[in-house]
């Protein structure tokens, strides 16, 4: 347990990253409603189902592992922002825009954002992570590599009950 205190204390950069995602996403749903956070949830499914079908051989030949890493994390959170824009704006006439209560557009925000951090984390090669080349902090890799599929069945039940 304290090592968990120690983590919110002192944040490493993949933690404060985490924090900064939930709150960059909890400020937008308080505005926007728990509605958008579904939806965008939603298009981190459908992502992590199309992206690994994008041929990006052109782009990733003869690159190292970390240029490939990152590569692919940029382009799947471009694509991501792209899907989950046209999503919401497909579904704008069709909601009625339930703000939710300030708890459950919290809830949201953490399950989207840590499972946006274990999907990012999915495109690494094994080696970055073994090795720990990226510089994660063991408990982000335990939190989001490790128990990563604790991430991508959370946040569809997040969707379906809250």
């Amino acid at each position: 347990m304290p090592q968990y205190l120690n983590v919110l204390k002192n944040p490493s950069w993949d933690i404060a990253l985490f924090l900064a995602f939930s709150a960059i996403i909890f400020f937008w749903g308080m505005s926007r409603g728990k509605n958008k956070i579904g939806i965008s949830i939603l298009a981190l499914y459908v992502m992590n189902v199309v992206f690994p079908y994008i041929p990006l051989g052109f782009l990733i030949s003869g690159r190292s592992i970390l240029e490939i890493f990152i590569i692919k994390s940029i382009l799947f959170t471009v694509l991501l922002l792209l899907i989950a824009l046209l999503l919401i704006r497909s579904f704008k006439n069709g909601s009625a825009g339930s703000t939710g209560n300030w708890w459950q557009i919290l809830i949201l925000c953490i399950l989207i954002a840590g499972f946006f951090m274990a999907s990012v984390l999915r495109l690494a090669d094994p080696v970055l992570i073994s090795k720990n080349i990226i510089g994660l902090s063991p408990v982000a890799i335990k939190w989001f590599f490790t128990e990563r599929i604790i991430w991508f069945i959370l946040p569809i039940l997040g969707v379906m009950f809250i």
